[in-house]
């Protein structure tokens, strides 16, 4: 297609008619969004088509959506509004986003439909409702895949996908200045070809912001654990120093 989004670390280049429009790592994915926005509209390349500006004008209704999770630093709440989102943007009807523990072990974070989000922590080893084998390989090779009606030779054999034979697949790496912070994984179990162009172009950015949120609030999270601990030392500190005396 006419617009292009490729994402490379934590920020790279947006690629339209007019050029390109490069991003500064210390402005957000919302702010470069606003201000180039107007800039693509009113491209009048003759390439442009009026899908293309459809989707510009998609990407700007999701500015609010970066903004709100730009904002948010609680993993739980972060989880919980990350995959309503990408559900209401991507044509998927069931979405779970897959995060390493402060151990590296995957484990399944959230489960999410249009009617309910599912919180958890269970590992993805062997987790009986997903393709494991295909969130395996997305995240030792770091490439997203989509697969349609099944039709695509599978890199691996997955129970799962052959014995629930969902429509369309994706499965997609969440990346932050080349690490990986998580995996997102998407289907619609009824309707195939749903992963249209113009949907991977707002999922590109939807996922840009993902990464950086989750490690934002993965770093919180962790602070958090740091500081309760320490806390927890200096409230015992005096009663040591009174054993210490005791001993002494």
């Amino acid at each position: 297609m006419v617009l292009q989004a490729h994402v490379e670390g934590k920020f790279d280049i947006f690629f339209s008619p007019v050029g390109k429009i490069t991003m500064n790592p210390l402005e957000t994915l919302a702010e470069v969004l606003a201000a180039n926005l107007s800039l693509l509209i009113s491209s009048k390349s003759s390439s442009y088509s009026s899908s293309s500006t459809n989707v510009v004008l998609d990407l700007a209704t999701i500015i609010k959506a970066s903004q709100s999770l730009s904002g948010i630093i609680q993993l739980e709440e972060l989880l919980k509004q990350l995959t309503q989102i990408i559900l209401q943007n991507s044509g998927g009807d069931r979405c779970a986003l897959i995060l390493p523990n402060d151990q590296g072990k995957w484990q399944v974070e959230t489960i999410a439909t249009s009617k309910n989000v599912e919180l958890s922590t269970q590992p993805l080893e062997g987790y009986p409702n997903l393709p494991v084998k295909l969130i395996q390989y997305v995240k030792n090779t770091q490439e997203m895949v989509m697969i349609d009606n099944l039709k695509t030779d599978l890199p691996i054999i997955d129970e799962y996908l052959s014995q629930q034979y969902p429509q369309s697949i994706l499965c997609w790496p969440l990346l932050n200045q080349r690490e990986l912070i998580g995996i997102l994984y998407l289907q619609n179990q009824l309707t195939s070809d749903v992963f249209t162009d113009d949907r991977l172009l707002i999922l590109n950015f939807l996922c840009t912001q993902a990464a950086i949120s989750l490690k934002n609030a993965r770093l919180y999270t962790n602070l958090q654990t740091s500081e309760a601990r320490y806390q927890h030392l200096a409230d015992n500190v005096p009663g040591v120093i009174y054993q210490f005396r005791i001993t002494a």
